[in-house]
């Protein structure tokens, strides 16, 4: 069977050789191609896409790994691959719904997930109003941040102005949240599959978001069955057969803050241990498929 990786704008190099060196175990031909590598033609109402003189629609697996700074040419290419033979563990629906943020809260909540209080606008007045409706401390998200980048909190009123002229800039809507003390601490629930796991992530010193890429540490954890369930129904209303469900344990019990369709592995922490689980996912499904 043939194996294909996508790597989106924001793909880490190490992710990448660690996904290879796993396929490379299942599958007898692997093979990486940059985003900005592909090429779309149409031809007599047919669509197909190329890296080089290779037809990336002769692939038995396609593992995407695409970001929202690809969001266009993308969806594009997920597209064509999902009305193609080539299986893929995520398509163009969980891509579309997990690059926009308030779309995605937006989604869980109708299906009774549990999410913060979220607010979306593009003017100053309205944004002001808004915020102090949620309330300070506020979270203020870039729509299409990752890593804990695009993630600020503001204390106040003038905190919160220059941010939204910064946004303005950038021509970014303004995403808020209410903040939920969460100790510096949240649960990065891998999917693969039936499988989930769910991993502790604590922040660095002098830092409120959680992510291991900004200096925290990260443990497998067990978790109840109530979280699991959350993680599932989350998973498949977005589509996702592999992805990361991001959780806070608050007072209030257990409130997903976000999906992610393109999850670091968490590497420095776990090796190869995540990687593999999601490429045995993916080869087992393309055999069952056929």
């Amino acid at each position: 069977m043939k194996f294909l990786l996508i790597n989106g704008s924001k793909a880490h190099p190490n992710a990448a050789k660690a996904i290879i060196a796993e396929a490379k175990k299942h599958f007898s031909t692997v093979l990486s191609v940059p985003v900005s590598k592909i090429r779309i033609e149409c031809e007599e109402g047919e669509n197909r896409i190329f890296y080089k003189d290779t037809d990336l629609t002769t692939f038995d697996v396609c593992f995407p790994r695409l970001f929202g700074e690809d969001f266009t040419f993308g969806s594009v290419v997920l597209d064509i691959l999902e009305n193609s033979d080539v299986y893929m563990p995520t398509g163009l629906d969980a891509f579309q719904i997990s690059s926009h943020k308030y779309y995605t809260t937006k989604i869980l909540a109708k299906i009774g997930i549990p999410v913060p209080a979220t607010a979306l606008s593009v003017g100053e007045e309205t944004a002001t109003r808004l915020a102090h409706r949620l309330g300070f401390p506020l979270v203020v998200k870039l729509l299409s941040g990752f890593g804990g980048k695009g993630v600020m909190m503001v204390q106040n009123e003038q905190e919160f102005k220059p941010l939204f002229d910064t946004f303005e800039v950038f021509k970014e809507f303004l995403l808020m949240q209410e903040f939920m003390d969460s100790r510096s601490e949240d649960l990065r629930c891998y999917v693969f599959g039936d499988e989930i796991f769910a991993v502790r992530r604590k922040g660095g010193e002098g830092e409120w978001r959680a992510n291991v890429s900004r200096g925290g540490t990260a443990e497998i954890i067990e978790f109840p069955e109530k979280y699991k369930k959350i993680v599932r129904d989350s998973a498949k209303i977005l589509g996702m057969e592999f992805g990361a469900v991001d959780i806070l344990e608050t007072r209030k019990g257990p409130v997903v803050v976000e999906a992610n369709f393109s999850p670091g592995f968490i590497i420095k922490f776990f090796g190869d241990r995540f990687v593999g689980e999601a490429i045995r996912e993916m080869y087992n499904k393309a055999r069952e498929l056929g």
